[in-house]
């Protein structure tokens, strides 16, 4: 049997991201990215996800101030939404879906970009601390949805440890790999809890291995009851 190569990965420390902006910033563009913040209809900022906007597009306010909606296909007009999702306990619909504002965060940049001149130790400044704590909130609504699913995580989590427990695992699952007939085209990654998008990535990778993991406990059965 072939032998494949599958990188498992550890967990790399934590690196501090580093910005480079352009050294002058004007007062005209500044006012020109307050303006589009203040007026989403006309800018990508707030973008919508929804695929019910492929079939939905938004009317100007009337005199009521009651968004309204007119569909591409039949032209009726409809209400935005209900005042109660029935799918949802919450009062609104709206926390369905944890938002994040990134008009709110881009112009926090921009301020404090103008506010202290651009300096390079800026990350030290007030204004951007300020931006950066609104990303952290955004990061532990992340988490917060992470939790809803914790047990699936630390199940795969574990795994792939047990994985790189021994080198003689590491093979093993490399046999697996090859006997479901997986090409071995990325490495199987290892979380840092405390980063979200690692954990992505971490069951971005088991679930393409899945049917190897499959095997793994299929052939770690049959070793037990062979015992």
């Amino acid at each position: 049997m072939e032998s494949c190569d599958v990188d498992i990965e550890e967990p790399n420390n934590l690196q501090e991201s580093s910005m480079k902006i352009t050294h002058s910033v004007g007062e005209t563009r500044a006012t020109q990215v307050d303006t589009q913040c203040s007026n989403p209809s006309k800018t990508t900022c707030s973008r919508k996800h929804s695929k019910v906007w492929d079939l939905f597009f938004e009317l100007p306010l009337a005199r009521d101030k009651i968004p309204r909606e007119k569909c591409r296909r039949c032209g009726k007009v409809m209400l935005r939404q209900m005042k109660r999702c029935s799918l949802s306990q919450s009062k609104s619909p709206s926390t369905m879906r944890a938002n994040s504002d990134i008009c709110v965060f881009r112009k926090k940049i921009m301020l404090a970009i103008i506010r202290h001149d651009l300096p390079f130790q800026f990350v030290e400044y007030e204004g951007i601390r300020d931006a950066l704590r609104y990303i952290h909130e955004v990061n532990l609504i992340v988490q917060d949805e992470l939790k809803k699913m914790d047990d699936s995580v630390i199940k795969i989590r574990e795994s792939v440890k047990y994985l790189k427990g021994s080198q003689h695992r590491k093979q093993k699952f490399r046999e697996c790999i090859n006997l479901v007939s997986l090409l071995p085209m990325r490495a199987l990654r290892q979380d840092v809890p405390t980063r979200w998008n690692s954990t992505f990535m971490m069951l971005e990778s088991a679930l393409y291995y899945r049917r190897a993991f499959m095997q793994l406990m299929r052939s770690d059965l049959k070793q037990s009851l062979s015992y």
